[in-house]
């Protein structure tokens, strides 16, 4: 559902034919009752009704904590993908969607619902220093002896022509 002044459909920033063996609808085009006053239980039970339909995309992860929308799930047939950590971002969204949709659709079942939560973590670089330590203990050196060593070969490969 999209709330008033709410970003816009994912499936409008991706576009309707990505990837190619999987169709995705913009829920208004499904039924525009479905998106007009429902609670996303209701989406859920109606999308299962209705057939034809294997999932639904929402980056509302509050439906976690809702225990009738996870009890309506588990009388349905639906996958549910939640993007986690991408709040009003789409790009985000799109971003974690473009690479776990493919999985997602290989892993889908008709016999039971599924709940996907696809999260975007904070990008936490390694530190260098901690990176040449895990180098030189697998060379079961110390740390300062890879270094010395390395500046060496690096030494020697700019005075060679």
């Amino acid at each position: 559902m999209r709330r008033p002044g709410g970003p816009a459909p994912i499936v409008e920033l991706i576009g309707l034919d990505w990837p190619p063996d999987i169709r995705l609808t913009r829920l208004v085009a499904v039924d525009p009752a479905l998106t007009r006053g429902r609670d996303d239980w209701e989406v859920l039970l109606a999308l299962d009704a209705l057939g034809g339909y294997d999932g639904f995309i929402t980056n509302d992860t509050r439906i976690l904590s809702l225990p009738t929308e996870m009890v309506a799930l588990s009388q349905t047939k639906i996958a549910l993908v939640m993007t986690s950590g991408t709040a009003s971002h789409a790009l985000r969204a799109i971003g974690l969607l473009m690479v776990h949709l493919p999985t997602i659709a290989k892993r889908l079942t008709a016999a039971r619902p599924t709940l996907w939560l696809l999260k975007a973590e904070a990008l936490q670089p390694p530190r260098l220093d901690a990176q040449i330590a895990k180098l030189a203990s697998s060379k079961f050196i110390p740390p300062e002896q890879l270094i010395k060593h390395e500046l060496e070969r690096i030494a020697q490969h700019r005075r060679s022509p």
